[in-house]
């Protein structure tokens, strides 16, 4: 109060000015609702709605002496009104995607369970090698002669080509 309007406003006052300049200029009254403002308030700025209606006040020879601005804030319902509206466009947006989402994440679990089963192979195999070598391992120990423990090679060799997949 006792301030000039582009000192209290001047966040918007790019927005304010031509208004207010608009009524003083014509003598025409402006009036809007839900005006949106970028105003700074609470320590942040933010987009604030009003009823805004500016009129000229006439001087004592009929010149604009200056305007009377008569101000509603409206934020609160046209957040309240257009939220319905942002749910109900998300979850169209959503939907619309819907099935686009679900291919992706199918092909992606399908992905990760076939690594999982060549994972399982993978062990199984290494498993079963793991077996053949320690058999053949206590095969030859005891015998501790070349020549069985040439043939116990074979062996191995032997069942290792047995267990793997062909090409």
């Amino acid at each position: 109060m006792g301030r000039p309007a582009h000192e209290n406003w001047a966040e918007l006052w790019g927005d304010l000015g031509p208004l207010l300049g608009g009524v003083r200029d014509t003598g025409k009254t402006f009036f809007a609702e839900d005006r949106p403002f970028y105003i700074e308030r609470h320590g942040y700025g933010e987009t604030a709605y009003f009823d805004v209606s500016y009129s000229a006040v006439p001087d004592a020879d009929g010149s604009v002496a200056g305007v009377l601005c008569i101000v509603s804030e409206t934020t609160k319902r046209v957040k309240a009104e257009s939220a319905p509206r942002e749910s109900e466009a998300k979850l169209r947006e959503l939907n619309q995607t819907l099935e686009q989402r679900i291919v992706q994440r199918t092909r992606e679990l399908e992905h990760t369970h076939e690594a999982l089963r060549q994972a399982q192979k993978m062990e199984a195999v290494g498993q079963l090698t793991g077996a053949l070598r320690t058999t053949s391992t206590i095969f030859c120990r005891p015998l501790q002669a070349a020549s069985i423990s040439s043939t116990a090679n074979r062996m191995t060799r032997t069942a290792f080509a047995a267990c793997r997949r062909p090409d």
